[in-house]
C-alpha cells in the first residue's frame, strides 16, 4: 500500500474514500489533509459523462466482485484531467468496502501524441519531397513539354485559319468541318498535356491504382517525344495487349 509505485486506495460503497497513498493523492492533487478530513469521494473524482460507466461498474462489481480494469480520467483538485487506469475490486462479496488500483498514463499519452506528431511530421514531409521531385523532373522535361504543346497549339491556329478561309466567300462547308474537327483535336491533345502537368507537380499524396501499363508509355513517349527527336533519338515501341 505504501510502496507508491501505483496509487492505491480503499473506498466503500457509499462513495467515501477511506484511504489511499501517496501516489494516489499526487495523481489527483490533493493533500492527506483534504483525505483526512473525509471530504473526498471516489464519485466526484469521475468526470459527469462518467455516470453510466460508474453504474456499469458497480453493478460488475456487485455481480462479481471485481471490475474490469477500464480506462478513464479523473478531475484533480484544481480542476484538469488526468487520463488514468482503474481496476477495483470488493473485500469480499458480502463486503462494502473495496480497494482500487489507479495507474497514471498521462506519460503514455503525452509519448502517443508525440508519436502521432511525427508521423504527421513524416507524412507532410514525403508529400514535400515527393512534390519538390516532381517539380525538378518537370524542369528536366521543360524542353520537351514547350515542344509537345507548340505543335497542337500550331496545329488549332492553322486549322482555325483553314476553316475561315473554307468559309470565306465561296463557303466549302464539307472542308470547314475537317478544318474544325483538326481543331478539336489539337486542343484536346494540348489540353490533356496540361492536365498531365498539373498532376504531376500538384502538391497532393500519390495514388495507388491499377495502371494500363501500355497507356503509361504511351504518355512518357508523349512527353518526351520533342527531346528525343531533338537528340536525333529513335524511339520503337512493342507493346504487349496482355499488360
Amino acid at each position: 500500500f505504501n510502496a507508491n509505485i501505483i496509487g492505491i486506495f480503499t473506498w466503500d460503497l457509499n462513495g467515501r474514500i477511506t484511504d489511499a497513498n501517496d501516489a494516489f493523492l499526487r495523481i489527483i492533487g490533493y493533500r492527506r489533509e483534504d483525505l483526512e478530513s473525509g471530504s473526498l469521494r471516489w464519485k466526484s473524482l469521475m468526470p459527469d459523462e462518467w455516470d453510466p460507466q460508474d453504474d456499469r461498474i458497480m453493478d460488475e462489481m456487485r455481480a462479481t466482485g471485481a471490475a474490469t480494469s477500464f480506462e478513464g480520467a479523473y478531475v484533480k483538485k484544481d480542476g484538469t484531467r488526468v487520463p488514468v487506469l482503474i481496476g477495483a475490486a470488493l473485500f469480499d462479496m458480502r463486503s462494502t468496502e473495496g480497494v482500487a488500483f489507479v495507474v497514471d498514463l498521462t506519460d503514455r499519452q503525452l509519448a502517443e501524441e508525440k508519436a502521432r506528431e511525427s508521423e504527421r511530421r513524416y507524412h507532410e514531409t514525403k508529400l514535400a519531397l515527393a512534390h519538390v521531385n516532381r517539380v525538378t523532373t518537370m524542369g528536366h522535361l521543360a524542353a520537351s513539354i514547350a515542344h509537345e504543346l507548340s505543335q497542337p497549339i500550331s496545329g488549332v491556329v492553322v486549322s482555325a485559319e483553314t476553316a475561315l478561309l473554307w468559309l470565306g466567300e465561296a463557303p466549302n462547308v464539307p472542308e470547314a468541318q475537317k478544318a474544325i474537327a483538326r481543331v478539336v483535336r489539337d486542343g484536346t491533345r494540348a489540353g490533356q498535356v496540361f492536365s498531365r502537368i498539373r498532376t504531376l507537380v500538384k502538391k497532393a499524396p500519390s495514388l495507388k491504382s491499377i495502371l494500363d501499363i501500355n497507356e503509361v508509355i504511351l504518355e512518357t513517349i508523349s512527353l518526351t517525344h520533342g527531346e528525343a527527336i531533338k537528340s536525333g533519338v529513335s524511339i520503337e515501341m512493342r507493346l504487349n495487349e496482355r499488360l
